[in-house]
């Protein structure tokens, strides 16, 4: 579980997507996507109404341009953009997983480029945001808004799921 962001003018900010497979735009080519566990998904699913069920696609940074937003929805004719899944899939192609993600921007705004803001570690350098946001503040504003609402949506969710988790390959 976690946030994605939309490639297609289908999804918006807090809307809630399962992913049936997930390409990994980090391999050149244009490989075969990895599919995620259809049972499991399909259980969660109808635990969840109105969750969506599209292609996803991974990659190793955020994507914050429209262009290559729409790039990336036509390319692998996924709707939803994130970092782990691939990776994850790959990582343990013998596991039932599911990934749920859920919006936090769409495809129709830029966000600011906060790729320098991003240590190797994963840690944010706060000087560099800061310097990011203060050179586009609305679209800061806007990434700032969706990943709160995203992630409210989020934890809601979390929470729906494992109060109604009486399914066991929903436990496991």
């Amino acid at each position: 579980m976690g946030l994605g962001g939309s490639l297609s003018n289908q999804f918006s900010v807090g809307d809630r997507v399962l992913l049936r497979a997930v390409w990994d735009d980090t391999q050149a080519g244009r490989p075969l996507p990895y599919p995620c566990d259809g049972a499991l998904t399909e259980a969660i699913a109808q635990r969840c109404p109105g969750v969506a069920i599209a292609e996803g696609v991974s990659c190793d940074r955020v994507i914050t341009a429209i262009a290559e937003k729409r790039y990336l929805g036509d390319h692998y004719g996924a709707a939803v953009v994130e970092m782990e899944g691939a990776s994850l899939l790959q990582a343990l192609p013998n596991c039932p997983i599911s990934i749920l993600r859920v919006i936090s921007d769409d495809c129709r705004h830029e966000l600011p480029d906060i790729s320098a803001a991003i240590a190797p570690d994963g840690s944010l350098r706060v000087r560099e945001l800061a310097w990011r946001f203060l050179q586009r503040p609305i679209a800061a504003l806007r990434l700032i808004r969706g990943s709160l609402q995203g992630l409210k949506v989020l934890e809601q969710t979390a929470s729906h799921l494992f109060q109604r988790s009486g399914n066991s390959a929903i436990q496991r």
